[in-house]
């Protein structure tokens, strides 16, 4: 019975070498198991191919796991580079009903774009399963409407011969036409997430750079630009830290206002985990207050 139906789900041309399927990539959200969707679950248990992707975001320890034993199907993690060859997972839906989970919504990385479109151009089906995703979460987090969010800036750790800076002109454009800016941070395998504090410093770094290559430009960033921090945002112990940038209390400088905003009363070390920074650019009244109601 079980085979009849996983057959019936791949479509015609199962097992005969043609284009089977269909593809599904499920959005895992931004937490853990408990954030995908009761659709998402019934689909996986039909599955014959079940593939999971992790550099992207982090989800809580043990999440895959969690949803191995609620799907009684074995989910195979895939790195980047398995992702982006796309050979393993469109092999995999000559078989059958095949899934890529994604941690927040599956279409906001553009590897993922183009694995469906590699899937149609072979006549296999894609679908989408979207999920909460850290573009919508953080601004309404932090109490910024939407729609005054500009591009979004990824900042990656510099390394020797390769200190990429671009992030600094999509900065500098947003706050140009008031625009918020949500600050994506590195993930690496090796060093691990980038630290809101690490950033901070490439941006300085970035913006002494840009001055050097334009000396008539101005500085994108000041002392006085008003900041949201955001670790584990989904997470049931997310963390909102709000205030100037000079009163970033991890920076490693001292406050210029010792006892001022929440760093009185931060934790003396800074959270570990993925975190996001929100650049603030010409703020709605009601978003200057939220911002100050955080910062007290």
């Amino acid at each position: 019975m079980e085979k009849k139906e996983r057959a019936k789900q791949a479509g015609p041309g199962a097992g005969k070498g043609g284009p089977v399927g269909p593809l599904f990539l499920v959005g895992l959200g931004l937490c853990d198991e408990q954030d995908v969707s009761a659709r998402s679950i019934e689909l996986l248990r039909t599955c014959t191919g079940l593939f999971a992707e992790s550099y992207t975001n982090l989800m809580r320890e043990g999440t895959l796991r969690r949803l191995e034993e609620k799907i009684g199907r074995k989910i195979k993690p895939l790195g980047r580079e398995e992702v982006e060859s796309e050979k393993i997972i469109l092999d995999a839906c000559s078989l059958g009903p095949t899934a890529l989970l994604v941690p927040g919504d599956p279409m906001t990385a553009t590897t993922h774009s183009s694995l469906i479109t590699a899937a149609k151009e072979k006549g296999i089906e894609a679908h989408i399963l979207h999920a909460s995703s850290i573009f919508t979460a953080a601004p309404g987090a932090a109490g910024l409407q939407i729609y005054k969010m500009g591009k979004t800036a990824t900042i990656t750790y510099w390394r020797k011969n390769y200190e990429p800076a671009a992030f600094i002109d999509i900065v500098a454009e947003n706050l140009a036409r008031g625009a918020h800016t949500l600050c994506l941070l590195d993930i690496d395998p090796e060093m691990g997430c980038m630290k809101p504090s690490q950033a901070l410093e490439i941006m300085e770094k970035a913006q002494e750079k840009r001055k050097k290559e334009n000396p008539a430009l101005a500085p994108v960033l000041s002392p006085a630009t008003p900041l949201f921090v955001l670790w584990h945002v989904g997470w049931p112990d997310q963390k909102i830290w709000a205030g100037k940038k000079e009163h970033y209390p991890y920076s490693g400088r001292p406050q210029k206002e010792p006892g001022s905003g929440p760093a009185a009363s931060a934790p003396s070390r800074e959270p570990d985990g993925p975190a996001v920074i929100l650049i603030a650019g010409k703020m709605h009244f009601a978003e200057e207050e939220n911002w100050k109601s955080l910062s007290r």
